[in-house]
């Protein structure tokens, strides 16, 4: 299971024992990146979706993948969600 960053924040903050052992774990902690939800293919401006069918083309690689796929060459379509 994954939980963010600010989720083991908060429970890091639970088990706050005023040492100097957790303060600089909760330190380290605040320094992680935090993780952002893939762009799916079909939110992406690489890929055109296929009239008759569940797939699209990338137009990045060439590929023919479904509106679910994601890669990390994703930029996400102006309007689409976040």
């Amino acid at each position: 299971m994954l939980i963010n960053r600010d989720e083991a924040l908060r429970i890091l903050d639970d088990l706050n024992d005023g040492s100097f052992e957790w303060a600089s774990k909760y330190i380290e902690m605040k320094k992680l990146p935090t993780i952002e939800e893939p762009i799916k293919c079909k939110d992406c401006i690489w890929w055109t979706k296929a009239d008759d069918s569940l797939q699209g083309r990338c137009s990045m690689f060439g590929m023919y993948p479904t509106g679910a796929w994601f890669c990390a060459n994703a930029e996400r379509k102006e309007g689409a969600k976040e």
